[in-house]
Order: structure tokens, then C-alpha cells, then sequence
């Protein structure tokens, strides 16, 4: 599932012309047939974007 979707993020990154400010993506996807409230049935994925967030991160 991470393969499948790092992949189409990054085809669509690659595909899209060349912006003179910073992009953001926005990604939303339904579930069908699938009890959330169920604890077996809970959604626990971590992905890594591959050009990660974009920004630095800043620890006060």
C-alpha cells in the first residue's frame, strides 16, 4: 500500500510543471465496507513523503 501511493505521489510531482512558489498536496481517499469502530478495522499506516515535508523543522 506505502509502494502504491509514494509512487503515485511521485509521478504526479513529476508530471506537474514547474512552479515559481511552493506547492502543496492535498490527499483524501474514502474507505468502503469497513467498520471504523471496530479496533481490528482501524487504519494505522505511516507514510514518508519522499521530498518529505518541505519545510525545516524548527525545535524551540
Amino acid at each position: 500500500m506505502q509502494d502504491n501511493i509514494t509512487a503515485a505521489i511521485t509521478e504526479a510531482l513529476d508530471k506537474a510543471p514547474e512552479r515559481a512558489f511552493v506547492e502543496s498536496i492535498e490527499f483524501a481517499f474514502t474507505i468502503k465496507d469497513v467498520d471504523l469502530k471496530n479496533p481490528n478495522n482501524r487504519i494505522k499506516e505511516e507514510i514518508r513523503l519522499p521530498s518529505g515535508r518541505g519545510k525545516e523543522i524548527k525545535v524551540a
